[in-house]
Parts: C-alpha cells; sequence; structure tokens
C-alpha cells in the first residue's frame, strides 16, 4: 500500500491488496525539514479554504462571527443622496431592487447580502462574477445593442454613492483588509430578496456554484460566508435548498468545510436538516463526504452540542483507516491541528482499527498509515501551535490508544526509522519556539510510550535524542 505516492490520484481509492512500501521515504530530519518547505509554500500558494483554518477561528465556525460588532470599525464616507434604502424592511427592499435592478446598485447590493463583507479589491470582479449570473437580456436590433454596450462601458457610477443608497460602510478587519458591509442587515436582505424575486433565487443559486469553483475566493473568509447564507436562507425556507443547491456543492471535494460549517450554523435553527445532510454524507458513495462530517464534528463538540451521529462517524472511520489517500491524511491533519476533540477521536479510531486488523501485513498497513498521519501534522507545526499531535499528546488516554500501534512501529526498522525522522526534526523546531515543561513531559510520555514493549528501546531512543542535539530533546531525554 503507496501512502504516500506522490503520483496518486486523489479520486482513485486505495486497494488494500496494495502492499507496496511507501516510495516516499524520508532518509533525515534535515530532509524532512525541506520537504515541510516546501508544502507550506505550496499550501501558501494555493490560498484556499483548507489551508486557511486557524486555531482561533474553528470554534466558531467561521472567521466573520459578529464582525461587525467586535472586529470591525465603521469608516464612514456618505454623500447626499435622495434616498437611503433600509434593505430589512421588505417593503424598501422591493423598491430599491425594482427601481435599480439594471444598475451597479443592485448587483452591488446582491453581494453584500449574500456576504456580509466583502473585500474592496474583490468588489469589482465579485461584480463582474455576479452579473455573470444574471439572465441575458434580448435585443434584436444591432443599434440597440451597441447602444445598451456603449451605456455600460460609460456607466460610471462612485462607490460612495452606491454604499450611501444601500447603507453600506467601509471597514477595517483585525488583519487589516479594507473591507465594505452592510453588517447586521445583510441576513434579513438577502431573505427578502430570495423570497420577493425568484429570478434572485436563481441568480443566488449560479453565483454561489460559480464561488466554490473558484480558488481564488475558495478562502475561510468567504467561504465562512457564505455558510452563513446558506444556512439562513435554507431555514428561512425561501430557497429549495434540497433539491438545487446542495446536490451542486456535493459534486466538489474542495466544498467539504464550506458544507460541515454550513451543517454546524444550520443544526441551530433546522436541527432535522441539519441532520439529513450529516446521515447522507455518512451513506452515500462519494467518498469525501464524510470530511463534511468530520469538520461539523468539530465545531459541534468544541461548542458543547451533543454530535447526533458521533458511534456512525467513528464507526466509518475505522472502516476506511486501510483505505485512506493521501489527500485524507492532508485533510485530517488540518483538523488534528486545530482540535483536541478530534485528536480524541482520531487516536481512538486508530487504536479500534490496530486491534481489529486480522493480519500483521493489516497492522503494519496502519502503523504506517499512523506514522504518515504524524508527518502531515509536523508540516502543520508552528508557532501558534507547537504541540504535535499524535506525538505530543493531550491526555493519557491518547497515549493509551496509541500503545499497541507504536509497538508495532518500533519492531519494524523501516517504521522505527521514519519515526525517528519525524521526532528529530520536530524536536529541533520545537527549540526555536517559546516551549514549556508541559511539552517536554508530554513528548516524555510518548517516548516512554515507544519504549514500553522493551528496556533495549529505550537506550535506542535516547542515543537518537543526542544525535538531535537540540535544547527541547536535550530536556526530554533529562526527563526518561
Amino acid at each position: 500500500m503507496m501512502l504516500e505516492n506522490e503520483n496518486a490520484q486523489d479520486d482513485i481509492e486505495i486497494e488494500e491488496s496494495d502492499n507496496e512500501k511507501d516510495n516516499e521515504e524520508i532518509n533525515d530530519s534535515e530532509e524532512l525539514e525541506e520537504k515541510k518547505r516546501e508544502v507550506n509554500e505550496f499550501n501558501l500558494e494555493r490560498n484556499s479554504a483548507q489551508n486557511q483554518i486557524f486555531i482561533h477561528d474553528v470554534g466558531s465556525g467561521g472567521f466573520t462571527v459578529n464582525y461587525y460588532a467586535a472586529k470591525m470599525e465603521p469608516i464612514v464616507s456618505k454623500l447626499p443622496v435622495e434616498k437611503t434604502f433600509d434593505l430589512r424592511k421588505q417593503e424598501e427592499c422591493i423598491e430599491f431592487v425594482e427601481n435599480f435592478k439594471d444598475t451597479e446598485y443592485f448587483t452591488t447590493a446582491v453581494l453584500l447580502c449574500i456576504f456580509e463583507a466583502v473585500v474592496l479589491t474583490d468588489l469589482s470582479d465579485l461584480r463582474i462574477k455576479l452579473e455573470s449570473c444574471l439572465p441575458q437580456k434580448r435585443v434584436s436590433n444591432t443599434d440597440d445593442k451597441e447602444a445598451c454596450a456603449e451605456i455600460k462601458e460609460t456607466s460610471y457610477i462612485s462607490l460612495n454613492s452606491i454604499f450611501s443608497v444601500i447603507g453600506a460602510n467601509k471597514l477595517v478587519t483585525e488583519d487589516g483588509k479594507l473591507c465594505v458591509s452592510i453588517g447586521e442587515n445583510s441576513v434579513q436582505a438577502l431573505i427578502n430578496m430570495l423570497e420577493q424575486f425568484p429570478l434572485i433565487q436563481n441568480l443566488f443559486i449560479n453565483f454561489s456554484i460559480v464561488m466554490t469553483q473558484d480558488s481564488k475566493y475558495h478562502t475561510l473568509f468567504y467561504d465562512s460566508q457564505l455558510a452563513s447564507s446558506f444556512s439562513e436562507s435554507w431555514s428561512a425556507e425561501v430557497i429549495d435548498w434540497r433539491n438545487r443547491l446542495y446536490p451542486e456543492l456535493c459534486l466538489n471535494p474542495e466544498n467539504a468545510y464550506l458544507l460541515g460549517n454550513c451543517v454546524y450554523k444550520l443544526y441551530k435553527k433546522r436541527e432535522w436538516d441539519a441532520k439529513y445532510i450529516l446521515w447522507q454524507c455518512l451513506n452515500l458513495e462519494k467518498k469525501w463526504l464524510w470530511r463534511v462530517v468530520s469538520y461539523a464534528y468539530i465545531l459541534f463538540e468544541k461548542n458543547n452540542i451533543p454530535f447526533p451521529f458521533e458511534k456512525e462517524f467513528k464507526t466509518l472511520l475505522v472502516k476506511k483507516v486501510t483505505y485512506y489517500r493521501k489527500s485524507d491524511f492532508y485533510f485530517f491533519a488540518q483538523l488534528l491541528i486545530q482540535s483536541e476533540y478530534f485528536r480524541n477521536c482520531i487516536c481512538c479510531v486508530f487504536a479500534s482499527a490496530y486491534k481489529r486488523a486480522t493480519t500483521r501485513e493489516k497492522q503494519r498497513i496502519i502503523a504506517q498509515g499512523y506514522i504518515y498521519l504524524v508527518r502531515q501534522s509536523y508540516y502543520r507545526v508552528n508557532s501558534f501551535f507547537i504541540r504535535l499531535p499524535l506525538v505530543a499528546c493531550d491526555t493519557r488516554q491518547q497515549q493509551t490508544y496509541l500503545v499497541d500501534i507504536l509497538q508495532r512501529v518500533m519492531t519494524d526498522y523501516y517504521l522505527r526509522r521514519q519515526m525517528y525522522v519525524i521526532l528529530k526534526a520536530y524536536l529541533k523546531e520545537l527549540s526555536q519556539y517559546h516551549f514549556s515543561e508541559i511539552e517536554i513531559k508530554h513528548i516524555a510520555a510518548f517516548c516512554c510510550n515507544m519504549s514500553s514493549s522493551n528496556e533495549d528501546y529505550g537506550e535506542d531512543i535516547k542515543g537518537m535524542l543526542q544525535e538531535c542535539g537540540s535544547e527541547a530533546a536535550k530536556q526530554v531525554s533529562d526527563l526518561l
């Protein structure tokens, strides 16, 4: 089984009978450190939502939660206009759409209803994308076509004029983004538009699909806002979500975080519909939909909401352990860095799968999968999160779950060598950060766990730590 084959296709399931050795062997810690730099540079270039789930965001399910009250400060730039429309009020929303439907006022307003905040430099491009989703007007006369094109090209309306009419403000986020927003008004304004104008429903659906297919905007900032719009429109019953938008979102694996976030937000208002999505994702044949459940799981647990299908979810993960692909381990590592709940879950899953393995070869495949997951997690260790998941374990229970797998790792020269390479690279990097005695104790406990079946392994581990030569390694060695 080639868990780490760089050429493996993400849409091809790894077969259990494929027992070839992993051909992405890392020979030493320096090589692994270089690999980490390459991975992080690649992730930065992709700039997708999968690479932007930050520790302080995952608990709330989105970057923009309460941003208008706590994270942004309005920049007033109003111009005198005949009328400012309060789009929260149905009558004014109807009047606005009917009077401005063919103008930049309309497209800007729709964008600021779908998104609570839009980065100002993205506004023009997003407006073009939205306009491409509008129904095309039929113009039979050639002169009329040319006249329409000329009007469109020469139609200059200042942003401040548009913002003044729809009651929008410029704002600056905590990380320095200059945005525009209509704030708390966006949710009710969106519902008003979707409820009163069926054509805007089609526009909303088509534009949402375009957004989820565009990697430039597949970021946490926009995905979390789309999840809010989706959950609000579903709970308000202004769109046939089940039959129109949800099936489209299930076509793209990049939507796992978006859908998981949507489920979490929807559960608070329409529990049955949220359970419907979770159940579908656990039972449909699409190989990536379990990721939706994974992300929803940590949002539920982080916010002390009982997860409705926890038993079924863990059973599915155990069943799939010997079939995980490289992209699956990449996904796991993202969530392990974020959530202690998920770290507990994965330790339990690997322990259960190992105990159920009927042959030594299957046990080795599971142990190798564990090491590959640790390596992927190491790639994501940084100054904000310095504890390596599944090594510097949070609890004694996590350590207990890993006992059998670690014994298998230590009895296999190849697996043991790979584990040592990861530990050396991690301890060298840890020494660059401000670490505490707690981290050292947790790593020392892990090392004891590795040597629990044979005293000779303890001496071998101490030799590895001495070779590492870092301050963190020295302190771990002193505790052993």
